[in-house]
């Protein structure tokens, strides 16, 4: 019969994360550093949805999510860095911190400034 493990004896467990997880989120850890994303989805309703993340350095990440409608500031600034979209659809727009600027990455891989 197994018993189940206890909180602390899960978190104290040796075997999780594996050496080898432990490594690969170090890795997507420091190859996420220094980058913004920014996702808009409009609404049914014309209103968009955005959320934001920010991959900092040591491994900090700070979130935003907030909602704006027609009419609102910075809701035609949405629509003109994201283009045109219907309701239902979603864009999500890069930036990395380069120099101590964020700019913004094309579709491509290549840093343009924003």
């Amino acid at each position: 019969m197994n018993a189940k493990k206890t909180l602390d004896e899960f978190l104290l467990d040796d075997q999780w994360p594996t050496p080898e997880e432990s490594e690969g989120y170090k890795a997507e850890r420091e190859a996420m550093e220094g980058t913004w994303l920014e996702t808009i989805t409009m609404m049914e309703n014309g209103d968009l949805q955005v959320r934001t993340l920010q991959y900092l350095q040591g491994g900090v990440q700070a979130e935003g999510n907030t909602e704006s409608a027609a009419g609102d500031p910075g809701y035609d600034d949405f629509i003109q860095r994201h283009g045109p979209l219907k309701p239902g659809q979603s864009h999500t727009l890069v930036q990395k911190l380069v120099d101590d600027r964020w700019v913004q990455v094309d579709e491509g891989g290549s840093a343009k400034i924003a």
